[in-house]
């Protein structure tokens, strides 16, 4: 997007600095240019400018490019001594080209004859001059081996990759077999069956970077099983405890027990076989756990909520409760009110913008009249009244603000013709300082782009301003004039 000027630029002899000249495929080159357009051509890699006599773009450098000379920057001349051209083929002649004239991968094989590089000049050092690999041979890596069996005109020079060594290693190495590190399931079950009491089995190293899957049940009948994880993933959704026990064997008590540390004596929740009831223990204290809300009697809610009504924490100060004489609910009683207490009873009275007095159970209120330095009530200002914008007694509405707005700005639209330049608006608005500001309107608002766009404007009159464009807007070009009154 650009921003558009219709009217020409005058930058009174300043500097045009870090400009840009617009960029554009030689299919993309302006339509209907004028002498002098100017354009940087992507495709032809040049600057061009347009040319009405002749009706072309044309090349600015063709104009400007002198032979070349130790001096002066140009053209290239050949001399049939350095450089010679033969059937339409530039050649170096003499010291032919160094290193330092070749850029990096000029040079491939669409360039070099067949048999063109002798091998005295492909011996070791066109190796040993390159870096070490190292370890880093990888399997997209190639090798370039002499093939015994290749055509020795051609240098017996080929690519040997990864896989061509893998293949060879694997058909042609031999490798001896120890018998004592054979894993088969008949030795893996004699070793396993050999180990005793004095033997520890590990699987991983101290890393702990090993995982045990077993497929299938798992069975340990010792006394004691330890587990150092943090982490316990259990697919089974109940945990059965006391298993051993027989379906006729004397019950026992079960459950869970959490080690605490410094904060206290260990806490626990079981199973009472003695009370029926599932206990919990917070390390000093055993809490029996109801089973069923009867087990809570109606006269301790009634405690409970009487206590957070008027206990030390609440703050209903003005509000008591009590249990009432049957003990089956909660009275609530509410203080009177006074003159800093909110209550049961006549309010105290207020002053201030807004007044209130009570008499004989009347209550009498005073609204004040606002001032700029007090509050109180205040007349809406006409739309005439926010027009004039004089009045200071009164409050304008937003209808108001609309006409004030209104009355100190003004919009038109500019159609132009096949031959005007200058346009004049008459806003009325009756002063030289207004803002002024053009945007694109279209053909009456079709394919409007609503940009901002720049034209001369002179404020001739008071009432007037001018509008002046560079070239004709022609018949089919609008543009929405906008005047602002700065006040």
């Amino acid at each position: 997007m650009a921003i558009k000027f219709l009217a020409g630029i005058d930058l009174g002899k300043n500097e045009l600095q870090n400009a840009v000249v617009q960029n554009l495929a030689t299919s993309n080159a302006p339509a209907s240019p004028v002498t002098g357009q100017i354009y940087y051509d992507t495709t032809l890699r040049d600057l061009r400018v347009y040319n009405e006599d002749d009706g072309a773009w044309e090349n600015v450098g063709q104009y400007f490019l002198p032979t070349a000379s130790t001096s002066v920057l140009g053209g290239v001349k050949i001399d049939g001594t350095t450089i010679a051209i033969t059937t339409g083929v530039i050649k170096v002649k003499n010291g032919g080209v160094g290193t330092t004239q070749l850029a990096a991968d000029a040079v491939d094989a669409t360039k070099i004859a067949d048999n063109a590089i002798s091998e005295e000049h492909l011996d070791v050092t066109a190796i040993t001059g390159h870096g070490d690999l190292g370890a880093n041979l990888a399997s997209g890596d190639s090798l370039l081996v002499h093939d015994a069996s290749a055509n020795s005109s051609a240098g017996g020079l080929v690519e040997a990759t990864i896989g061509n060594l893998q293949s060879y290693l694997q058909s042609n190495l031999t490798f001896t077999t120890n018998t004592d590190v054979d894993v088969s399931e008949t030795n893996l079950l004699a070793r396993l069956a050999a180990f005793d009491s004095t033997d520890t089995v590990r699987i991983g190293d101290s890393g702990n970077d090993a995982s045990v899957e077993i497929r299938g049940n798992l069975t340990v009948t010792g006394t004691t099983t330890t587990v150092n994880t943090e982490t316990i993933n259990l697919a089974d959704n109940i945990i059965l405890l006391n298993s051993n026990l027989a379906d006729n064997g004397t019950s026992t008590d079960g459950g869970i027990e959490i080690k605490r540390g410094a904060s206290g004596d260990n806490a626990s929740l079981f199973w009472d076989e003695s009370a029926s009831r599932w206990v919990m223990n917070d390390g000093t204290t055993s809490y029996q756990i109801p089973t069923a809300d009867t087990q809570r009697t109606a006269e301790s809610v009634y405690d409970l909520a009487s206590s957070l009504l008027t206990g030390s924490a609440a703050s209903h100060t003005n509000i008591t409760a009590t249990k009432d004489d049957a003990n089956d609910a909660v009275d609530l009683a509410v203080a009177t009110a006074t003159a800093s207490v909110i209550g049961v009873g006549r309010v105290a009275a207020a002053t201030g913008a807004i007044s209130v007095a009570v008499s004989s159970g009347v209550f009498t209120v005073d609204v004040a009249t606002a001032a700029a330095d007090a509050e109180g009530v205040v007349e809406l200002a006409t739309n005439t009244e926010a027009v004039t914008g004089t009045d200071t007694g009164r409050a304008v509405t937003p209808a108001g603000l609309t006409a004030a707005i209104n009355a100190n700005s003004y919009v038109t639209t500019l159609s132009g013709t096949e031959s005007d330049l200058a346009y004049t608006i008459t806003h009325n608005l009756g002063t030289r300082d207004v803002i002024v500001q053009l945007t694109d309107f279209g053909n009456a608002g079709t394919d409007a782009t609503y940009e901002t766009v720049y034209a001369e404007v002179k404020r001739n009159a008071a009432n007037t301003c001018v509008v002046t464009f560079g070239k004709v807007p022609g018949t089919s070009q609008d543009y929405r004039v906008l005047v602002t009154k700065v006040v």
